[in-house]
């Protein structure tokens, strides 16, 4: 398709038309003329995070609802759905953080266990160290689960 470029009626901008237009208006003149729709905040309500696709969600008033739906009949008959906690997710920098946290903890079971390899019968106390140290470098291979208990000192 062959285009040719004109003036804007409005502004006399140089824009790029089809071949068969007689004249045309340019997007800044667009803009201008129309109102740009404004960002709309979704509504608060007093409903948990994510109500609409549990199973079973009833509200404070007692209205149940089956996966989003209401369910008319059933309104009062079951207790209010309990809000569980929510766990906060570590962000890149907290994960780097416990990450240096779990090599020094590493570095320091390490030197304890090489003090103890110089030592006879002390079977048991290197094994416990070792079972450590396991369960430390696990931080480091990314699986943060219950990470606060794992870098505490014993």
């Amino acid at each position: 398709m062959n285009h040719k470029f004109i003036k804007c009626k409005n502004c006399g901008r140089i824009m790029k038309v089809a071949e068969d237009a007689i004249e045309g208006t340019c997007y800044v003149c667009v803009i201008k003329a129309t109102d740009i729709p404004k960002e709309r905040k979704a509504k608060s309500s007093n409903k948990l995070r994510g109500w609409k696709f549990m199973n079973v969600f009833v509200d404070e008033e007692g209205n149940v609802y089956h996966k989003g739906k209401i369910q008319l009949e059933l309104k009062g008959t079951l207790p209010q759905t309990e809000a569980k906690e929510i766990k906060k997710q570590l962000n890149k920098k907290e994960k780097e953080k416990v990450k240096r946290q779990a090599g020094a903890v590493i570095e320091d079971l390490k030197k304890e266990l090489k003090e103890l390899n110089k030592i006879p019968r002390t079977l048991s106390k290197r094994r416990i160290i070792e079972k450590r140290i396991r369960e430390v470098s696990k931080i480091l291979n990314g699986n943060f689960k219950d990470y606060e208990k794992k870098l505490k000192v014993f």
